[in-house]
């Protein structure tokens, strides 16, 4: 017959330890029995049997652009349908330059409709996104540890320093995941055909400068545990649940 396996990963109560691997998070190296081992070992933990996922939809003004957030609500959605088959709680929480509505972490049908009818009334704003007011909001309402799930775009300069240097408030204590969507903006310098005019040299040079800080961008963040992805709005939904299946898979959460 079947038996009950324990699922590992960062919950409360302390499991066993393994050889650290690339991507471990460094909080988790246990260094006295590294010093004993002498090479690099991990703590695992034993998990709850439903952890709580949160898509954190940002309507603001850089959201109103085509397409952008018609791909942030089908990725939230399809994130939610396979948090449920994997018998996962999810919430929902959507932004401007304040919090507009926020779900806490629940399963079933019911839940599932109520956060499809939100996100669906959700519309763009012409105004600049409030990280900081989004961020207390999650900080004053997730009393566990969660996966944190953020839509949101990040190419002007100034929201994204403020977004990273206010994330540490969440990445300490949750596992956030931040998608951005590639525009062709964010396109390299060489990619497609090659420039025909100066215009298109200049332009295609402003697009790489974008790309370079973004790249910035996306190291500034995974010092801080936080992973920054480049996503498809045509492939986002796949893109995400993919993301989220990763983290099950190496029991990160």
């Amino acid at each position: 017959g079947g038996r009950t396996r324990p699922r590992l990963g960062k919950g409360r109560e302390f499991d066993n330890l393994r050889h650290y691997v690339s991507g471990d998070n460094y909080e988790d190296i246990d260094w006295k029995a590294t010093a004993r081992r002498g090479f690099p070992v991990v703590k695992l933990y034993q998990v709850q049997h439903a952890q709580e996922v949160y898509a954190i939809v940002d309507s603001s003004r850089l959201s109103a652009r085509e397409g952008i957030l018609e791909s942030y609500v089908g990725a939230a959605l399809q994130l939610a349908l396979v948090a449920e088959r994997q018998g996962d709680r999810f919430g929902l929480a959507t932004f401007s330059n304040h919090t507009q509505r926020f779900l806490r972490a629940r399963s079933g049908l019911g839940h599932f409709r109520l956060c499809r009818e939100t996100i669906y009334n959700l519309k763009a704003e012409r105004v600049s996104p409030d990280f900081d007011e989004v961020f207390g909001t999650l900080q004053l309402n997730l009393r566990h540890r969660a996966l944190l799930v953020f839509f949101t775009s990040l190419d002007d300069a100034l929201l994204a320093e403020t977004f990273a240097r206010q994330i540490s408030l969440l990445s300490r204590r949750h596992l956030v995941l931040v998608n951005v969507t590639e525009s062709a903006d964010l396109r390299p310098l060489f990619a497609g055909d090659p420039p025909d005019t100066l215009e298109d040299v200049y332009g295609g040079l402003t697009r790489q400068m974008l790309r370079n800080r973004m790249r910035e961008l996306q190291l500034a963040l995974e010092n801080k545990g936080v992973k920054l992805s480049l996503v498809d709005s045509a492939h986002m939904k796949f893109q995400v649940a993919s993301q989220y299946l990763d983290v099950k898979r190496r029991q990160a959460l």
